[in-house]
């Protein structure tokens, strides 16, 4: 290959580390530029030195190119909620997903192909210069700094963050000096990543009821929870939103507590479900769920969900559906776009079923604002256009789940049930650099976890309708 093709690579490399640090330059152009150039040394030392072995160098720019697309996507590092998140995924919502970020997309296969194919020179001290300077401008300063590392706030946070997460304290303390690395180099964010995966995914749950002293002394006999997907409170009407996406639930305003002040307990599904339907200490207590404490009480349980029932990899939402004496996931049944009324001719069908058990708890898990926007309302509810389409295609989401609420307030009041709805996160501000996609950056945003949450009837709870409410405690 002609020598000349030598030269691409670095400035492609460099491309890649001006995107990776563009927040950077909003601080400093200087040290931004400079960490941009001492990164670029790295990786194309760390390209040098692998040159001859093509599996080694293909991992490494793997590594580097899957971290941009993050990056580009969601403003993030991998992690453990986007490993997951694409474990979870079905095939045609990652196509939708891929199809949605074409040019971040386009640009990392682009940056992957080259890293793996472009010529690198085959020069001893071109290698070990590059290496060396990208090496010590990685570690040098941990090092220089590591008596004060471990003797600040931000790292005794991060080690009880690592005990709640199960890690011992010295785990804890290498994935903490990785992540000091990774401010100079954010691809490496990737392990904590990486081993969180692996922890979650090999941790078998203990799905047993291990409540004691269970009875039930409410006054109904049927409760109804409903679950809402991606459903961000502040794009609601009925909670001041500038357009009027709730009309069905603002007419209901006088007969709901609509709580104004509720937060998800994670920014992912996987994440916020199991911790607000289980009792969390430091993880979520699979045999402590509110199925469990329903079916100890004499209810009988039921899961209905027009959602995905996911792999063996899933220890979390469909563990807990598989709980429930009567499962329904709607996947099992059609591979074909699946609006959320069917949920509720579900709901009206477990309602009129006689059953042996008085008492029943029905669990409801809708598709709401899932990706792809477009897919999730029928064309009659594409009422705001003209605008900015993401966003006009979110709202119409939104005022389809609120027809959907509306009906199943209908049902359960027919039947003379309480209904009880909380989102299971919201998304990302619309006019942010990443809009309406999921918070999965280390410190999201307030308003990517403000979701709605309101009760039918009104009912008198120990809580205020403006109390700050965490569903963690749910």
């Amino acid at each position: 290959m002609p020598k000349i093709k030598a030269t691409y690579l670095p400035a492609i490399i460099l491309v890649e580390m001006i995107l990776f640090n563009l927040d950077k330059f909003e601080y400093s152009f200087l040290k931004a530029s400079l960490h941009v150039v001492l990164q670029s040394v790295l990786v194309y030392g760390l390209l040098l030195i692998s040159s001859k072995w093509l599996m080694l160098r293909a991992l490494i720019s793997l590594f580097v190119a899957s971290a941009l697309f993050i990056q580009l996507t969601y403003g993030a590092g991998l992690s453990v909620s986007i490993f997951i998140s694409m474990l979870e995924s079905s095939p045609s919502e990652s196509f939708a997903f891929v199809i949605s970020n074409l040019l971040p997309t386009l640009f990392a296969v682009i940056c992957l192909l080259s890293m793996i194919f472009l010529y690198v020179p085959n020069t001893k001290k071109v290698t070990a210069g590059a290496l060396s300077v990208g090496l010590c401008y990685l570690i040098v300063p941990t090092i220089l700094f590591s008596q004060t590392l471990y003797s600040t706030p931000e790292y005794d946070l991060f080690r009880r963050s690592g005990i709640a997460r199960g890690h011992p304290s010295w785990f804890t303390s290498i994935e903490y000096f990785i992540e000091d690395l990774s401010h100079r180099f954010p691809p490496l964010i990737t392990i904590r990543g990486i081993t969180d995966t692996i922890s979650f995914m090999t941790t078998q749950q203990n799905v047993k009821s291990t409540w004691t002293a269970v009875s039930h002394i409410g006054s109904s006999d049927l409760l109804v929870l409903g679950i809402g997907e991606s459903l961000r409170a502040d794009n609601m009407g009925v909670y001041g939103y500038k357009y009027d996406t709730t009309p069905a639930l603002s007419r209901l305003s006088d007969s709901i507590d609509l709580y104004t002040r509720a937060y998800s307990a994670g920014t992912t599904t996987w994440s916020s479900v199991p911790s607000v339907l289980t009792k969390a200490a430091s993880v979520p207590d699979f045999s402590k769920s509110i199925l469990n404490l329903a079916k100890d009480a004499g209810f009988e349980t039921f899961w209905l969900s027009n959602n995905t029932k996911h792999s063996e990899w899933d220890f979390s939402v469909s563990a807990l559906a598989e709980q429930a004496d009567h499962i329904y996931f709607s996947s099992d049944h059609s591979t074909e776009n699946r609006y959320d009324s069917i949920l509720i001719s579900k709901l009206s069908e477990a309602l009129a079923t006689p059953s042996s058990e008085k008492k029943k708890l029905i669990i409801l898990n809708f598709f709401g604002s899932h990706f792809n926007f477009v897919d999730r309302y029928p064309e009659d509810y594409a009422k705001f256009e003209g605008g900015n389409l993401k966003l006009d295609r979110y709202n119409n989401t939104v005022l389809y789940t609120d027809y959907i609420q509306a009906e199943v307030i209908k049902l359960v009041e027919k039947y003379g049930g309480k209904y009880l709805f909380f989102s299971d996160h919201g998304l990302i501000h619309p006019e942010s650099d990443t809009p309406l996609k999921h918070d999965v950056r280390r410190d999201p945003d307030i308003d990517s976890v403000k979701v709605p949450f309101f009760v039918y009837p009104k009912t008198k709870l120990s809580i205020q309708v403006d109390d700050v409410i965490s569903l963690y405690y749910f």
